[in-house]
């Protein structure tokens, strides 16, 4: 038994629905998975294409309609039967991957610029530590020599 299930809502996207409904796929017991994420013109919506024996579907079904993402907000879910081939949750789960650090690796560079940054920040901060000891040092000398102590 093969299913399009449909998310629509202002926010479904970068809230973490596509992993969320994968596990929820994998504790089903379906074996045959995609979801994508699509651009329409009044509300996100993620499709979700699954295929398995009618039991783990609608197994799969009742999860993806209980639960969401705490971030979600869903205007409402379109069930559909679906035709077309599925893919093996396996081949998904590795695109998943790759196309999260595709994401990741900027985010990883831009981190890498911050922490130099920081560095040398740091680096100015040490150096303004050690003349501020210095000065204070000379000043305990001044106070000393005043006050004969």
């Amino acid at each position: 038994m093969k299913l399009k299930i449909t998310i629509i809502g202002p926010r479904v996207h970068n809230v973490d629905y596509k992993p969320l409904l994968m596990n929820l796929a994998l504790s089903s017991g379906i074996k045959m998975f995609e979801a994508y994420s699509i651009e329409a013109e009044k509300e996100q919506q993620v499709m979700v294409l699954v295929d398995g024996s009618e039991k783990e579907i609608d197994d799969f079904r009742k999860l993806a309609e209980a639960k969401r993402p705490a971030k979600a907000i869903v205007s409402k879910m379109v069930t559909e039967n679906y035709e077309g081939e599925v893919m093996r949750i396996e081949s998904y789960a590795q695109l998943f991957v790759t196309f999260q650090l595709g994401k990741a690796v900027p985010v990883f560079l831009e981190m890498k610029d911050d922490i130099k940054s920081i560095k040398e920040d740091l680096k100015e901060l040490k150096w303004g530590m050690k003349e501020m000891i210095t000065e204070v040092k000379e000043m305990n000398t001044y106070v000393k020599n005043l006050t004969g102590m």
